[in-house]
Formats: C-alpha cells, sequence, structure tokens
C-alpha cells in the first residue's frame, strides 16, 4: 500500500497576487536637509563616538539617520532623524548594511539624543522638540535625551523616560542624571553630563563609573601622552642605569688611584 504524500516534501509554490506589487520606497535622506553649522555637526557626531564607545559592535547606533516607524507611511509623518539612536542587539554591521532604519526591519531604538542649537540653523529645522518627543513617544522609545547647547546652564539636559506606559519627563539636577536604559543593559554606572569636547565648551558627554568616556581624538592624545610618559620613564631608568655604571667606574678608578698611592707610599717607608 503506498503511503500517504508529505506535504512538507513538495516543492513550495509561486506565490500569486490578486494585483502587482507596487514597492513603496522610502528615502534614505531628504531632498532638503537641514543646513546646520559646525558646532550642531560636531556636538552631534561627539554624542554618536562615545555611544559606539560604549555599546560595542555588538549594538547599533545611528547618527542622523531617517527613522520610519509606520510602514505605510514615508514622509515626514512617519519618520524622524535623530541625531543618535541605539538598538541593543543589534550589530553595527548589520544597521550599516542600509540607508534607512525602518522599526518592522530592525525594531524600536531604545535610545534616542537629540541636540537641539537653534542659532546653529542656517534653515528652519524639520520639526520642533514637541514633534520629536511625541514623534519617541509614538514609536515606543524607551529614554529619549534632549541636549539644547543654548538653553541656560543647568537647563541644558532634559530626559524622557517610559514608565508603565507612560512617557514622562525625569528631574535632571545639575545637568547630570542616568543613562538608564544602557546603565541596565550593560551591568555598570552611565550617567549624561554636560561637558567640553574639543573646541566646544559644552557637550552632551557619556560618563562610565566617575570618568568621561574618551572620544577618539581624546583617546589618541591620552595614548600619546601614556606613550610619552613611558618613554619618558625608560630614559629616565636609561639614564639612571647610566649614572649608575659612571659612578661605578668612578668609584673603581679612585680605589685604584687610593691602591696606587699606597703602593707608592709602602715602597718609599720600604727605602728608608
Amino acid at each position: 500500500m503506498a503511503s500517504p504524500p508529505n506535504p512538507a516534501s513538495r516543492p513550495p509554490s509561486k506565490l500569486t497576487y490578486v494585483r502587482p506589487v507596487r514597492p513603496f520606497h522610502f528615502p534614505e535622506s531628504s531632498p532638503e536637509d537641514e543646513h546646520l553649522g559646525p558646532r550642531h555637526w560636531d556636538l552631534c557626531v561627539a554624542v554618536v563616538q562615545a555611544l559606539r564607545a560604549v555599546c560595542g559592535e555588538a549594538n547599533a547606533v545611528a547618527g542622523d539617520m531617517f527613522v520610519y516607524w509606520m510602514a505605510t507611511v514615508n514622509d515626514d509623518r512617519g519618520r524622524r532623524a535623530p541625531d543618535a539612536a541605539v538598538k541593543l542587539g543589534l550589530s553595527q554591521s548589520e544597521l550599516v548594511k542600509h540607508g534607512s532604519w525602518k522599526t518592522w526591519e530592525f525594531g524600536v531604538p531604545e535610545l534616542v539624543v537629540e541636540v537641539l542649537s537653534p542659532s546653529d540653523a542656517y534653515t528652519r529645522q524639520q520639526w520642533t522638540l514637541t514633534e520629536k518627543r511625541e514623534a519617541y513617544e509614538t514609536m515606543g522609545v524607551r529614554e529619549f535625551v534632549c541636549f539644547e547647547v543654548d538653553a541656560p546652564e543647568g537647563k541644558r539636559v532634559r530626559v524622557w523616560d517610559r514608565v508603565d506606559g507612560d512617557f514622562v519627563e525625569r528631574v535632571v539636577e545639575d545637568e547630570r542624571t542616568p543613562c538608564v536604559t544602557l546603565s541596565q543593559a550593560f551591568g555598570f554606572l552611565l550617567e549624561w553630563t554636560v561637558a567640553p569636547a574639543g573646541r566646544w565648551p559644552a557637550c552632551l558627554r557619556v560618563v562610565r563609573d566617575g570618568a568621561l568616556v574618551l572620544l577618539p581624538e581624546e583617546a589618541a592624545l591620552a595614548a600619546r601622552a601614556m606613550m610619552a610618559e613611558a618613554n619618558a620613564r625608560e630614559a629616565a631608568a636609561k639614564q639612571g642605569e647610566a649614572d649608575a655604571k659612571a659612578s661605578e667606574a668612578a668609584a673603581h678608578a679612585r680605589l685604584r688611584e687610593l691602591e696606587a698611592m699606597l703602593a707608592r707610599t709602602s715602597t718609599k717607608a720600604k727605602q728608608t
């Protein structure tokens, strides 16, 4: 008796649709991008670099990348371009293969950072802070950090957290507050603070266990300083060794001189 056919062994049939597929295009950049000054650019780059230093290659960090959160909306109603965004568990190499971030493919970024510097804008910025906050709330972001560089000192850092489904602004004291999302993910304390970076006296910085996370230029300078210090210690050690050898040679020479003097004295004594 023949066995019944196994459905799993059948080749997959070609799927057909009731109408032709019309691919939906999601732009990777706007034809009317914001024109921002060098300060804004530098401040944004500093945040991205610090987050990449903390997150490593196993977690994705994007900068000024269109993030879409509605699969049927490909314009300003359904996208934002955060200055920095972090997706835990998505590799950096996977993210850079794509020109835009679709949340239905990569998931929602857990952490988003925006740098506001209205005085640097040559044209009107695309979205207000309220529009950005509302979009990230709708998107499902866990932690939204805003750094407004031109705000009065003490009020430049604002943070919103998702707590029990609500998206609520936290109290920030002395412009220093935990980075809750990454601290919980990595198991060590990370904080947001304001500190100089490069030529700018105020930048949003990341602190790890009480010390600033170094940016690449700072890390390179620190490495060069450590190398110079190591070279100086090595040179000092070699000089000390040379000085010790010179002192030893001088001592031996003096000893030989004294021995010769003693021999001459002894000879004269015998002659008398």
